[in-house]
């Protein structure tokens, strides 16, 4: 199989990627070539690992510099949830490594080891983050600004029984559009950044933080502590503007590696 496990490719995506008409055309008659080739075949649909491993061959030679952002909606096809999928993710039960559902994206974490976890007031969090978080709130607060951590730490099981099913009308059957606002706005279980403890929320959980002089201050110092802000308007991931949520990388982007999916998706911000 190819290196990304692309299980099988479809001409409706091969038309629906962003690439320059003239190169659009020939991609889709180099498919069209394959797909009469392979035999036991679905119209319009490659599925053999010879025809795909031939298909994106062609591919690579013909975009050249363009072909890494090719394989990157293609991947992101091949992974697409479908809607008969959508229960098994709403119980926990989804194994794959990311989640893609209509132009919404999210990544797999594992839950942090429990004795690196310490208590900040109500909330627990990564005992660096913690060490972190201490110095960036005592430099905000001789600049007048206070910074409280209000979410840190959700395990995986907290995620999905009391954050992410909350909302749902029922959640045993959860319709396609409830889930895709729900999707936009929380991380099902086993794909929160919380579930690091290297993420949290500072101060509020409403848009209108992004207007308060603590966001400002945010913005402009948040980075000297080793923060970074996750979840940016217009982000890639299609996910809600979240002004509040702030992950840890560390100043030495020690921890950057944990979140290497979700920081190169959104890389070209």
């Amino acid at each position: 199989m190819t290196n990304l496990q692309i299980q099988s490719i479809n001409l409706s995506q091969i038309q629906s990627i962003e690439c320059p008409d003239e190169q659009k055309n020939q991609i889709c008659s180099i498919f069209q070539q394959i797909d009469s080739e392979e035999s036991d075949n679905k119209p319009d649909v490659l599925t053999s690992e010879f025809s795909i491993t031939k298909f994106l061959s062609y591919c690579k030679q013909l975009l050249k510099e363009n072909y890494d952002n090719f394989m990157q909606e293609i991947n992101n096809f091949s992974n697409e949830l479908q809607d008969d999928e959508i229960q098994l993710v709403v119980n926990g039960s989804y194994d794959k490594d990311q989640i893609s559902y209509k132009g919404i994206t999210h990544f797999r974490y594992n839950d942090c080891p429990k004795d690196k976890l310490i208590s900040i007031g109500n909330c627990r969090v990564h005992k660096d983050l913690a060490d972190a978080f201490k110095e960036m709130q005592t430099a905000a607060k001789k600049d007048g600004i206070d910074l409280n951590i209000v979410s840190g730490f959700r395990s995986i099981a907290d995620q999905r029984d009391r954050v992410f099913i909350k909302k749902f009308k029922d959640p045993k059957n959860p319709t396609p559009e409830e889930f895709k606002e729900r999707l936009k706005w929380s991380a099902p279980s086993e794909y929160s950044e919380h579930h690091t403890g290297l993420a949290i929320d500072i101060n509020s959980t409403e848009t209108s933080f992004e207007n308060t002089k603590a966001f400002d201050w945010l913005k402009n110092n948040a980075h000297k502590f080793g923060f970074e802000q996750s979840f940016i308007k217009d982000n890639k991931q299609g996910l809600g503007n979240e002004p509040w949520h702030w992950r840890f990388v560390g100043k030495n982007n020690e921890y950057a590696d944990i979140f290497k999916e979700a920081r190169n998706f959104n890389s070209n911000e």
